[in-house]
């Protein structure tokens, strides 16, 4: 059986995949698994990869792109910058990314790289239809050729019942394909439940114990605060005063206030940035990383589970990439700005799990919270059940 972990956004497909596909690869013969980037040069999605690269190696994933078989991979090195990430020429940037999209969409090179690796199943990345191009096409391909499709999630859980996207694809085309959901609290419409396949309950593979002892012994640092960061407002912002999950101002202030306390409070060797793959680095290097008080910073952009270890401390305010360390029982805290009551308003399933952790704190109560981590894996495991794979 041949695999393909097929990704437009990169590290939250990755986050999601690897660890399902190596729980699969215990239970099934599986000769081939791809991570195929739909870019010409997956550096453009996954800018920073290698320590992820060790875990796929680990696992025998080959890391490919559409330029791997094609033509394109003797000048694939132009496309390897992302806009958000870029320093220099933006403009220059931006034209290098239309030229891929005018290539990739003529050329059809998507399928034409899924024709190279011949797959039996595909995990596909579960974007806008509209962000796609030949979105249509490629469900056609899959479908005719009988290659079975599993629309993965992005997070262990989505905030409103409108991020569960249909596809607007044909309904003959739709209910062949099966859509994962990790989280068995969602509130699907009913137009949504009707159109696939099936509609699976996974949990959230990135929290099972077998998954976690397979990343802590490839941790990439120890003895670290690792600090888990949203987008953030800044007084030329590029994001909608109205955005829920963008932080203001003041509530990154008192994520800096909580840093730099935890980190007088303690000896760390690093402190870790991992900011939201929305983030601009521009931003960060100007309001964010200048402010905090350690000699040793590194900004991290590969995935959370490099950096997933019992001996590291985690800070968040709302961010889904701290569950995965409260799953791993590493001290996690996570703090209760205004972000809140403006994303958990609606929802109180969410307000629970979040706010009924240990290290649900405050900048002013930060230095005497008791963190529990077993008592906090105890929470997560009321939320996220234990993984079926028997329908895989």
């Amino acid at each position: 059986m041949n695999v393909v972990i097929l990704t437009f956004s990169g590290i939250p497909t990755t986050d999601y995949c690897l660890p399902l596909v190596d729980r699969l690869q215990k239970d099934k013969v599986i000769q081939n698994i791809f991570l195929l980037s739909n870019s010409l040069n997956s550096k453009n999605i996954f800018n920073q990869f290698e320590d992820s690269r060790q875990i796929m190696s680990s696992m025998n994933v080959t890391n490919i792109d559409l330029g791997t078989y094609s033509v394109m991979k003797h000048i694939n090195s132009i496309f390897r910058f992302s806009p958000r990430s870029a320093t220099g020429n933006k403009f220059y940037v931006k034209l290098l990314k239309k030229l891929e999209r005018f290539l990739i969409k003529n050329l059809n090179m998507t399928i034409r790289t899924l024709k190279k690796i011949n797959p039996d199943v595909v995990f596909f990345d579960h974007r806008k239809p509209e962000s796609i191009d030949n979105y249509g096409k490629i469900f056609e391909y899959l479908i005719e050729n009988k290659i079975k499709v599993y629309l993965t999630p992005h997070a262990p859980h989505y905030l409103q019942p409108k991020e569960h996207l249909s596809t607007d694809l044909d309904k003959n085309l739709t209910n062949k394909i099966i859509y994962l959901d990790p989280f068995e609290f969602s509130t699907l419409n009913k137009d949504l439940t009707n159109l696939y396949k099936d509609i699976i309950c996974t949990s959230y593979p990135g929290f099972e114990d077998h998954w976690l002892d397979r990343i802590n012994k490839l941790a990439k640092y120890e003895n670290s605060l690792v600090v888990m960061l949203r987008p953030f407002h800044t007084d030329s912002s590029k994001w909608n005063k109205d955005e829920k999950v963008v932080l203001q101002k003041n509530e990154l202030t008192e994520i800096i206030d909580c840093i730099n306390k935890i980190s007088r409070k303690n000896n760390f060797e690093n402190i870790i940035v991992k900011p939201h793959p929305k983030n601009y680095t521009e931003d960060l290097e100007k309001y964010f990383l200048p402010l905090i008080n350690h000699p040793n910073i590194t900004l991290y952009g590969d995935s959370i589970y490099n950096l997933v270890s019992k001996n590291n401390q985690f800070i968040s305010t709302y961010s889904t990439t701290a569950l995965v360390s409260i799953a791993n029982q590493s001290p996690t805290y996570i703090i209760n700005t205004e972000i809140f009551s403006k994303i958990f308003h609606d929802w109180t399933t969410l307000s629970d799990l979040y706010s009924k952790f240990s290290g649900f704190t405050t900048s002013e109560e930060i230095l005497n919270c008791k963190i529990d981590t077993d008592l906090d894996k105890q929470h997560l495991k009321k939320f996220f059940k234990k993984q079926n794979y028997e329908i895989f």
